[in-house]
């Protein structure tokens, strides 16, 4: 994602952040707590960074179910203030994946929900996530396809 890019996703993601959680009331957020904690091998204090957290649905959860310590990093500040009413426990903070603000080596786990897509460098950020993870350990990806992202009722 080039920054003229996450200036842009960010501003529109920024205008829709109040609203955004109704259109996620389907998501199933125990169950990726706990897959997350589960592939992850997470244990308590283990440092992981959810990348283009939204509004923290997910941040959330994967710290109730893993006692992990949480990063939220998101380039909408919009949806980052949505993110802050839900917790203060986790570290919320403006970013992109190609410029992770991390020391080399520090997670313990990335886990990113519906952001791969919106990514334009994706090579950029693999590396950045290469970079600050721990030698083997993990990163998640969830994402979907183009033709459910058109399914999605945003895009009707």
């Amino acid at each position: 994602m080039s920054r003229d890019y996450s200036k842009k996703s960010g501003k529109e993601f920024s205008r829709i952040a109040s609203q955004y959680d109704k259109g996620r009331k389907s998501e199933n957020l125990d169950l990726w707590g706990l897959e997350t904690k589960k592939l992850a091998h997470l244990e308590e204090e283990d440092l992981v960074l959810d990348l283009g957290c939204g509004t923290g649905l997910y941040t959330v959860n994967i710290g109730r179910e893993s006692d992990a310590l949480m990063l939220g990093m998101d380039p909408a500040i919009g949806m980052l203030g949505q993110a802050r009413e839900k917790s203060r426990d986790v570290h919320w903070f403006n970013g992109i994946g190609e410029w992770l603000p991390l020391r080399p080596e520090v997670l313990d786990c990335i886990f990113s929900s519906q952001v791969w897509h919106h990514i334009q460098d994706k090579q950029g950020t693999a590396d950045e996530c290469g970079r600050t993870l721990k030698p083997g350990k993990t990163v998640i990806i969830r994402t979907i396809g183009h033709a459910q992202l058109h399914q999605k009722v945003v895009f009707k």
